[in-house]
């Protein structure tokens, strides 16, 4: 069965990010596009998930992150 991914969380893909460290040095990010798979609890939303980071020096890296809600009110977005 295919997952029925919320809009809210797709339009939040493709997406750059420019992060700025206390030395000045620049980065930026790139996150192309999410893997999602959702909870089995009726009473919420938990898209349990990934993404795949490529940094500006053509590193990538793997980011575990989730999307959560009482079903029937507003997203909230953690990573970990």
């Amino acid at each position: 069965m295919k997952e029925n991914i919320p809009k809210e969380i797709l339009s939040k893909y493709p997406r750059t990010s420019k992060l700025t460290f206390p030395n000045g040095d620049v980065e930026y990010q790139e996150v192309s596009k999410p893997f999602f798979v959702s909870d089995h609890n009726e009473e919420r939303e938990y898209w349990k998930g990934f993404e795949i980071v490529k940094w500006s020096g053509g590193e990538k890296e793997l980011r575990v992150c989730y999307w959560t809600r009482k079903r029937g009110t507003e997203m909230d977005m953690g990573t970990v």
